[in-house]
C-alpha cells in the first residue's frame, strides 16, 4: 500500500526514517538532490537493473531491501514516473515492513510543508525556483512543440478541450490514423514569453485551413477535483488535503470552470458558439459545422458508445478507442480515492453547478444530473 496520503499530511517520517531512493534514474537523482537540500539524508538507491553508485549513493539490490527494513523504521520512496505500477509490485513481494511512498507524494508533502523548521536554512527558496524552473522548461518545450506541429505539417484533426476529460484516449487512439494535434488551449494569452509571436502566426496558419475539431466535456465536479490532483502542488495552503479540494471547488464553482472553457477557448479560436446549437443530451454528443470548422463535442461518460459517432466523424472504419492517461494508473491514485473516500462537498458547491445552472443543463438532462447527484451523496 502506498502512503503518501499519511505522508502529506504529516512529513516527520521523512526527518525520522532512513529514505531509500527505489528508481537510479534522472528522477531519482533529482529527488535525491531535492532531499539533500532539505537536510533529509538519503541512505542509498535500489535498482534491480542497475548497480555501482549515483551521486555518491550506493545502488543495493531489491532482495537486500529486507535487510535495511528489519527494524520498522524505513521509508521506500519509488522515484520512477513511468513504471511505479511495476515497483510496488515487485515491493509488495518483499512484504516489507516500510512507509512506501511515489515521488508525487514526496513533491506534494515538502509543497505542503515548506515552511517547516526541520528543513535546511534557504532551503524553500531554493526548492521552489527549481519547481519554477522546471516548470518553465516543460511549459516551453511543450508550446515550442505546437509551433513546430503546426507550422510542420497543419494537423487534420485538433483534439482541442479542457483537461481531465479523457482526451488522451481520443488522441493517442486517432493519432495511429490520421495527422492530429492534442491541445487544451489555443488563447496566445496562455502561450509563454517568448513565443507568443510565433504562436500567433501559427494559429493564422491553423485558422487559414478547413479542421475538425473533437472536444469534450465531463460531469463538473470529477472534472475539478481530477483537475486538483494534477495540479495539487498549486493548491496545498489548508491543513487537510480535503479542505484544499473543497476550496479548489469553491473557487472553481464560482468562476464558472468548467463550462466557461467553451467561451474562453472554443469560441474564441472558430467564433462559434455551442451554446447557440441543441447538444444531444441523450445521444451524448453534437456534431457543428460552421465556417472552416467541423466540431464533435462529446460527453466523456457516454464516449465510449459514441465510437461509431467519433470513427464515422474522422473517417475511420472499425473504430475503438485506447484507454491512457485514465486515473486508476495514475501515481496519485492511492491519495486520490482516499479523499474521495473523505471528501464532503458543501451543498452550495452542489448547487451551484445543479439548480439553475444553463450551462449544465445544456449538457446533461435530468436523468444524467440524477446519477451524478446520486453518486455525489454516496460519498457525501
Amino acid at each position: 500500500m502506498i502512503n503518501d496520503y499519511e505522508l502529506i499530511e504529516n512529513i516527520a517520517s521523512l526527518f525520522d526514517n532512513k529514505n531509500i531512493l527505489y528508481g537510479a534514474g534522472f528522477d531519482g537523482r533529482r529527488i535525491s538532490r531535492d532531499l539533500e537540500d532539505a537536510g533529509i539524508r538519503v541512505e542509498c538507491f535500489c535498482d534491480k537493473e542497475k548497480n555501482g553508485e549515483v551521486r555518491g549513493y550506493k545502488i543495493i539490490d531489491p532482495n537486500t531491501l529486507c535487510e535495511k527494513a528489519s527494524d520498522g523504521k524505513l521509508n521506500i520512496i519509488i522515484t520512477s514516473t513511468r513504471c511505479h505500477s511495476d515497483i510496488l509490485n515487485d515491493i509488495n513481494r518483499l512484504e516489507l515492513k516500510a512507509n512506501i511512498y511515489t515521488y508525487w507524494g514526496v513533491d506534494r508533502a515538502i509543497a505542503r510543508n515548506i515552511n517547516d523548521h526541520r528543513f535546511q536554512q534557504g532551503f524553500a527558496k531554493k526548492y521552489l525556483r527549481r519547481k519554477e524552473l522546471l516548470l518553465e522548461n516543460r511549459r516551453y518545450r511543450a508550446w515550442l512543440d505546437y509551433i513546430y506541429q503546426i507550422i510542420d505539417s497543419v494537423p487534420e484533426i485538433l483534439v482541442y478541450q479542457m483537461g481531465k476529460v479523457g482526451s488522451t484516449s481520443v488522441y493517442c487512439t486517432l493519432r495511429d490514423y490520421v495527422n492530429v494535434m492534442h491541445i487544451h488551449s489555443l488563447d496566445p494569452d496562455n502561450c509563454v514569453t517568448g513565443l507568443k509571436s510565433d504562436f500567433s502566426e501559427a494559429l493564422d496558419i491553423l485558422k487559414s485551413h478547413k479542421l475538425k475539431i473533437i472536444t469534450m466535456i465531463r460531469e463538473p465536479i470529477s472534472q475539478v477535483i481530477s483537475n486538483f490532483f494534477e495540479n495539487a502542488e498549486k493548491f496545498m495552503s489548508k491543513e487537510k488535503i480535503e479542505e484544499n479540494v473543497v476550496c479548489f471547488l469553491e473557487s472553481s464553482s464560482v468562476g464558472g470552470y468548467p463550462f466557461k472553457w467553451f467561451k474562453s477557448e472554443l469560441e474564441m479560436f472558430t467564433g462559434i458558439d455551442i451554446y447557440k446549437y441543441d447538444f444531444n443530451r441523450r445521444g451524448g454528443y453534437i456534431i457543428i459545422k460552421e465556417g472552416n470548422y467541423e466540431i464533435l463535442c462529446l460527453q466523456m461518460e457516454k464516449m465510449s458508445v459514441n465510437e461509431k459517432v467519433i470513427g464515422d466523424f474522422c473517417g475511420i472504419k472499425d473504430f475503438h478507442l485506447k484507454q491512457a492517461n485514465v486515473g486508476s494508473d495514475k501515481v496519485y491514485n492511492e491519495v486520490y480515492r482516499r479523499v474521495k473516500d473523505n471528501l464532503v462537498i458543501p451543498q452550495k458547491i452542489i448547487d451551484r453547478y445543479y439548480v439553475g445552472n444553463a450551462e449544465m443543463d445544456f449538457f446533461y438532462s435530468e436523468e444524467d444530473k440524477h446519477k451524478f447527484l446520486n453518486r455525489i451523496h454516496r460519498t457525501n
